[in-house]
C-alpha cells in the first residue's frame, strides 16, 4: 500500500471551550459561531475531525477553518494518532484489520447515524473517532431538499429521518426555508471508529465493546473489509477524502456529532473524569481563596471525596489540621503519620494578645461580657504578656486586673496544661473526645496551630454543621483570612441550606470559591440557579466504580466523576462490612507493620496487584 505521510496545508489541535462552565445563553452563542464557521466552507474544501482520548484535531485544505478560537500546532498528526512512525514497508493488510509495526489497527465505519443526538460530542465515550466533512452549496442544497423534503430516504437522514411523515415533512420545509435564509446547510459526512491496540487480542475485546455498545443503541457500524485500505487512505492527514459514501445532514444535527467541547478545570493538582471520560484537573489553591465546600446527604460520597483531596494535598507536602467528627479522617491521618490530638492543651503555646483573647473569650456565655471590657482584658494580654509564664500566672494576673476572672474556667482547668505540644505536620482531632462547652475554644486554638505551620495548609471541618450549632463566630474571620495565611479550608457538611440558615455559616458560603455538591437544596438560592440544581439532580453513580458530583465556583459549572483506585476504596470507603474486615486484619498484624503497609497488603490481598489506573475499579 502506498502511503502518502504528509499532514496536509493545515493541521493543528483544536483548544476547545469546554461549554458546561458557560450560561445556555453563551453555550447557543458558541455554537452559533461554529455553524457559520461551516456555512462558511467553499465548494472545494473540506475538514477532517480527530478524536481522540478526549483530544482533537483538525486537517483541512483551507487555512482559513479553525471551529475553535485557540489552536495548537501538530506536525506530526499521524504518528501523534498511532504513536510510532508508520511506512509503507510496515502496514500490512489482514483482511478486516492492518498490521502497523507492533500495532493493530481496525475502521468500524457508522453506517446508519442515529436519529437523534444526546449531547455535542454524541460519541465521545464510545470510542476514538475521525470524520470527514464537507459542505453542499447552497443552491445544490436547496435542489435537493426541494426534490426529496416531501419524500426523504429514512436510513439516511440523521434526525430528520422519516420525511413520510407530518412532522417530517414539516421539519423539511423549515430546513429548505433555512438554506434560503444562509442559517442552515446540509453537509456530506463519513465517519469511522478506529481501534487500535498492542494485541489481536486486545484488537478484538475492544471491537467487540464496541459492536455491543451500538447493538444496544440507535445507529449501526460496520467492520471495514472489502473497504479497509480505502478507509486508511481517508484516516491519513493530508489525503483528500474520498466521500464514496456520504451520509448528508444539516449543520445543527452536525454539531452534534463534532467534539467541539472540551474538559477543563485547572491545568494541574488532582485527577478527575469528565462525564465524556476527559481528563480533568482540579486544585483547590488555584481559586481566588483557596477554601471548598462540599455538600452532601450520608452515603452520597462527600467525605469519600473529602478524603481524596486532603490525600492528594498531603501527598504532595501540605500541611494539614483535620477536625473530625465520628472518626471519619482518622485512618486517612494515620495512614500518612499523623498526630492524635488529644488530652490537655497550653493556652500559652501560642504567645499572642489577639489569640489568647479569642481563646479566653471561647468560654464566657455570649452576652457577658461587653465589647469595652474585651478590649480591656485584650489590653492587659498585650501590656503583660511577657510576664505571663504558666497558666497559674496568667489567671492570677487577670482575677487582679477583672475580679473573680478565673471562675469562667474553674469547670475546664482539668483540660490545661503547661506543657508545649509538638506542632505536628498532620494533626487530627475528633471533637467527640471534648465536652461541648469546650468546643468553642478549641476550635480557636486549632485555628492558631496550623496558622503556625510553614508553607501550605488545609483546614478539614468534617461535619461542620456541628461548629455551625455552636456559633463559633471565630471561625467567620478565619474563613476570610485563610487565604493571606496559605490557608485552604475545607467545610464538609450534609445541606448546604444549613450554612445558610446562620450568620456563621453563610460567611462560611460566601468565603468558600469552590462549592461541590453530591445532593441539591430544595430551592435556588444566591449561588445556585435553575440550571445548577437540573445539573446537581442528573448527577449519578455506579456502585464500586464511579461517584459524580457538581463543581460550581465563580468561574466553574462542571459535573465531574471519581474513580477510586482499589486502594483508594479500602482506604476510604465507611462501609461498616468492609471496615470490620480490615479493622480484623490490621489488629492480627499491626505488632509487626505500621497501618500504611498493612492497608496496602490488604488491598493487594483482595485485588492482586495494586494499581493507579482510576478506571481499575473497586467492584471486585
Amino acid at each position: 500500500m502506498q502511503i502518502p505521510l504528509a499532514n496536509g496545508p493545515t493541521t493543528k489541535e483544536l483548544v476547545l471551550t469546554d461549554v458546561e462552565h458557560l450560561t445556555p445563553e453563551s453555550v447557543d452563542r458558541y455554537y452559533e459561531s461554529i455553524t457559520q464557521d461551516l456555512l462558511g466552507m467553499g465548494e472545494e474544501d473540506h475538514l477532517r475531525i480527530y478524536y481522540k482520548k478526549g483530544r482533537v484535531y483538525l486537517n483541512s485544505n483551507n487555512p482559513e477553518l479553525s471551529l475553535s478560537p485557540e489552536t495548537a500546532p501538530a506536525r506530526s498528526l499521524l504518528k501523534e494518532l498511532l504513536g510510532e512512525e508508520i511506512t509503507s514497508s510496515n502496514v500490512i493488510n489482514r483482511g478486516d484489520h492492518l498490521k502497523l509495526g507492533g500495532k493493530y489497527l481496525r475502521f468500524l465505519r457508522l453506517t446508519e447515524f442515529p436519529r437523534e443526538i444526546v449531547s455535542h460530542g454524541h460519541f465521545n465515550q464510545v470510542g476514538d473517532y475521525f470524520m470527514s466533512i464537507r459542505r453542499i452549496p447552497s443552491h445544490k442544497a436547496s435542489s435537493l431538499l426541494d426534490r426529496k423534503r416531501k419524500v426523504f430516504r429514512s436510513d439516511n437522514s440523521g434526525e430528520f429521518s422519516n420525511y413520510k411523515s407530518e412532522e417530517g415533512e414539516s421539519q423539511a420545509e423549515s430546513l429548505y426555508s433555512e438554506i434560503q435564509l444562509g442559517t442552515e446547510g446540509l453537509f456530506e459526512v463519513e465517519f469511522w471508529f478506529w481501534v487500535l491496540s498492542d494485541t489481536q487480542a486486545e484488537l478484538a475485546s475492544q471491537t467487540n465493546a464496541l459492536l455491543t455498545f451500538f447493538k444496544h443503541s440507535k445507529g449501526c457500524v460496520k467492520i471495514e473489509d472489502i473497504g479497509l485500505s480505502e478507509a486508511f487512505l481517508n484516516f491519513i492527514p493530508g489525503m483528500p477524502p474520498t466521500f464514496k459514501g456520504p451520509t448528508v445532514v444539516p449543520s445543527c444535527y452536525l454539531l452534534g456529532l463534532m467534539p467541539l467541547s472540551g474538559d477543563s478545570v485547572h491545568e494541574s493538582g488532582l485527577l478527575f473524569h469528565s462525564v465524556s471520560d476527559g481528563e480533568v484537573f482540579f486544585d483547590n489553591f488555584a481559586g481566588a481563596n483557596f477554601n471548598t465546600a462540599i455538600v452532601g446527604h450520608s452515603g452520597s460520597g462527600k467525605s469519600f471525596l473529602a478524603q481524596k483531596i486532603v490525600d492528594h494535598h498531603l501527598e504532595n507536602d501540605v500541611k494539614a489540621v483535620i477536625i473530625d467528627r465520628g472518626e471519619t479522617f482518622s485512618r486517612l491521618a494515620e495512614y500518612h503519620g499523623g498526630t492524635v490530638f488529644e488530652g490537655r492543651l497550653n493556652p500559652l503555646q501560642f504567645k499572642n494578645a489577639g489569640f489568647l483573647t479569642e481563646f479566653l473569650m471561647g468560654f464566657i456565655p455570649e452576652g457577658e461580657f461587653s465589647h469595652r471590657q474585651k478590649c480591656l482584658l485584650f489590653k492587659i494580654l498585650k501590656d503583660n504578656i511577657s510576664q505571663i509564664d504558666d497558666t497559674a500566672s496568667l489567671f492570677s494576673l487577670l482575677d487582679k486586673k477583672i475580679e473573680h476572672f478565673s471562675l469562667y474556667f474553674e469547670a475546664h482547668k482539668k483540660l490545661f496544661t503547661d506543657k508545649k505540644r509538638t506542632i505536628s505536620r498532620i494533626t487530627y482531632v475528633d471533637t467527640g473526645k471534648y465536652p461541648d462547652e469546650f468546643l468553642r475554644p478549641l476550635f480557636i486554638y486549632l485555628t492558631e496551630y496550623v496558622k503556625s505551620l510553614k508553607g501550605r495548609k488545609i483546614f478539614v471541618f468534617e461535619e461542620c454543621w456541628f461548629g455551625l450549632q455552636h456559633d463559633i463566630a471565630h471561625l467567620g474571620e478565619f474563613f476570610r483570612t485563610s487565604r493571606a495565611l496559605g490557608i485552604g479550608c475545607m467545610a464538609v457538611t450534609q445541606c448546604f441550606d444549613d450554612l445558610l440558615k446562620s450568620d456563621l455559616g453563610k460567611i462560611i458560603a460566601e468565603n468558600t470559591y469552590f462549592k461541590i455538591f453530591f445532593s441539591a437544596p430544595k430551592k435556588q438560592n444566591e449561588y445556585l440557579g435553575e440550571h445548577d440544581l437540573e445539573r446537581i439532580e442528573s448527577l449519578s453513580s455506579v456502585k464500586g466504580q464511579y461517584s459524580e458530583f457538581y463543581l460550581k465556583s465563580p468561574s466553574h459549572r462542571k459535573t465531574l466523576r471519581f474513580y477510586p483506585t482499589p486502594l483508594e476504596h479500602e482506604r476510604f470507603t465507611s462501609s461498616f462490612e468492609d471496615r470490620k474486615k480490615i479493622d480484623r486484619f490490621i489488629s492480627r498484624f499491626q505488632e509487626h507493620f505500621d497501618y500504611k503497609t498493612l492497608i496496602q497488603r490488604w488491598t493487594e490481598l483482595k485485588y492482586g496487584q495494586i494499581s493507579s489506573d482510576p478506571h481499575i475499579h473497586s467492584s471486585r
